[in-house]
């Protein structure tokens, strides 16, 4: 991950991206930030978008991060225009995958999915 930079690093669960869909615009407003989004958070999100629920928030998100990303993302992330003209260079978005749950040294009894954000956290922080 390229995160040259970056002074402050976000990396959100589903509860975040559910609770507040435009969380990354205002954490990117800074370009020394980063918002790095576990894969298997989409994941999870596009599941509950038929839920009674949270069903519109989610489908809010998934509109969101498909709009954001029809502006230009590639593998190696995307910087966050904060206006129209994209002259106003915000922080950084990164779709991730890099989880390493081997170097995990403990055992809980929490599901998977939250185990590849602690170890995307921990990977990251390195």
């Amino acid at each position: 991950m390229m995160l040259e930079d970056i002074k402050k690093i976000y990396i959100p669960d589903t509860n975040i991206a559910i609770d507040d869909t435009y969380f990354m615009k205002d954490l990117l407003k800074d370009k020394e930030n980063a918002v790095i989004l576990p894969d298997v958070i989409i994941e999870e999100i596009d599941k509950l978008k038929k839920s009674s629920d949270v069903g519109i928030e989610a489908r809010l998100f998934i509109n969101y991060l498909y709009n954001l990303m029809k502006k230009g993302y590639n593998n190696s992330g995307m910087h966050i225009y904060l206006d129209d003209k994209e002259k106003n260079v915000g922080g950084k978005f990164i779709i991730s995958n890099d989880y390493d749950l081997n170097a995990l040294k403990y055992t809980t009894n929490i599901g998977l999915n939250d185990l590849k954000i602690i170890s995307l956290a921990k990977k990251t922080k390195k």
